[in-house]
């Protein structure tokens, strides 16, 4: 779902997150960081007059999971209408790096962890839970 616009997306709908950070140079070689980013509190994202293109490519097995009859190749639809996101949310997550010149060309290395992952377990798209 696009509208072209490489600021705002068709879809609109009003939030708030925070991110704060540091970095701390143990050495002069050796430098380490961190951020925290909060986790979002964002309205549905509504958009009136949606657009959306699905395309789907069954060939090969694929095609194995089309009614009978139906040739394999590639699928287009096209779905116009209002659209609502519901519970668009980002988690809280902690990024960890250091920086250390390992030659003349290589320096920098980072990490990403999720803190709702590490709090409540391993999650998927799956385990979230959807308002009615």
């Amino acid at each position: 779902m696009s509208n072209r616009n490489s600021f705002f997306g068709p879809a609109k709908g009003q939030g708030v997150a925070g991110k704060i950070g540091a970095t701390y140079r143990l050495t002069p070689e050796f430098t380490i960081g961190a951020t925290w980013h909060s986790k979002t509190a964002v309205s549905d994202l509504k958009a009136d007059s949606a657009h959306m293109i699905l395309q789907a490519d069954y060939t090969t097995a694929a095609g194995a999971l089309l009614p009978s009859g139906t040739p394999a190749g590639a699928y287009h639809a096209t779905l116009t209408g209002s659209l609502r996101v519901v519970d668009f949310e980002w988690p809280q997550w902690l990024d960890l790096c250091f920086s250390w010149p390992a030659n003349d060309r290589w320096q920098a290395m980072g990490w990403r962890l999720s803190l709702d992952q590490l709090v409540e377990g391993h999650a998927t798209l799956s385990d979230t839970p959807r308002r009615q």
